[in-house]
């Protein structure tokens, strides 16, 4: 068990081998994978620990916009930090693409969101290019909390 982020922690580029692992840790958190492959990896991080995989955030860019997406810490490193290591890498990524925004959905984490300077947002302030994103059109129930941070 993880009780702080080790020396030994990496965070990596998702490859299309590691499909299988990345499909277990977000079906065990309950998040979907109906619209994600091996093929869609790109934008995804892994957090890896002496070559187990725990934790990955995922980046699903359309234009200056990103949706924030299947951020999932394994429970052996849950309350290390990780969960916000991973959404710092990601928006350093987002940001070095060129993206002026995140937004994400969440059911429940909108706290430890908030906590990263997210906010909540009407569902009616979406843009286009979230509003195509299968998460936002299917995947997420209408009841989960839309968010928003523009990346300065």
């Amino acid at each position: 068990m993880i009780s702080a982020i080790s020396s030994s922690l990496a965070l990596r580029q998702a490859l299309p081998a590691d499909w299988r692992a990345v499909q277990d840790l977000l079906l065990i958190a309950e998040l979907p994978v109906d619209d994600l492959g091996p093929d869609k990896l790109a934008g995804f991080l892994i957090a890896e620990d002496e070559n187990a995989m725990v934790g990955l955030v995922g980046l699903e860019v359309s234009g200056t916009v990103g949706l924030l997406r299947s951020l999932v810490v394994d429970r052996s490193a849950s309350n290390t930090g990780l969960g916000g290591k991973l959404v710092c890498a990601l928006e350093s990524a987002a940001k070095a693409a060129g993206i002026a925004e995140l937004w994400l959905l969440t059911i429940d984490a909108e706290r430890f969101f908030q906590r990263h300077n997210f906010d909540i947002v009407d569902r009616s302030a979406a843009p286009a290019e979230i509003r195509r994103t299968g998460e936002f059109s299917t995947l997420c129930p209408d009841t989960a909390y839309l968010m928003r941070k523009l990346l300065d």
